[in-house]
């Protein structure tokens, strides 16, 4: 079992948000992802007030959890709390990192489709996705 109180709360990844216990470098690779959109937009991406709060601001964006990630949560109390909420989707990454959020480049390979490409993959709730 490692700790369950790791990274600053804007940059936890989900697993660690809903106290599953078991995480690795995944974790790491979502804290990336809030930092790199944060870089871009200037604004902290999931700014919760505490964990409930933070799962909030997660699926909000990201959308909500399949039941393959369900799954893996340990704790019958948490899985309850999860299914207990909304179902959302995804909002497109394209309304959260705009064209305007990124300065003009003359290197083609540095453009806002890719930067978005990479948050998308960074940002998967799914560990195992990341």
């Amino acid at each position: 079992m490692m700790t369950p109180y790791v990274v600053s709360r804007y940059y936890r990844a989900p697993e660690v948000v809903l106290h599953n216990g078991m995480y690795d470098e995944k974790v790491d690779v979502w804290s990336i992802g809030c930092i790199f959109v944060e870089m871009i937009t200037h604004r902290i991406l999931f700014k919760g007030e505490d964990y409930l709060d933070q799962w909030t601001k997660i699926t909000d964006i990201v959308g909500s959890p399949d039941e393959e990630f369900i799954q893996r949560i340990p704790q019958e109390y948490i899985v309850t709390f999860v299914k207990q909420q909304p179902k959302k989707k995804q909002i497109p990454w394209e309304k959260i990192v705009k064209d305007s959020d990124f300065p003009p480049s003359e290197d083609a390979r540095l453009n806002s489709a890719s930067a978005r490409d990479l948050i998308s993959k960074m940002l998967q709730l799914n560990p195992d996705n990341r």
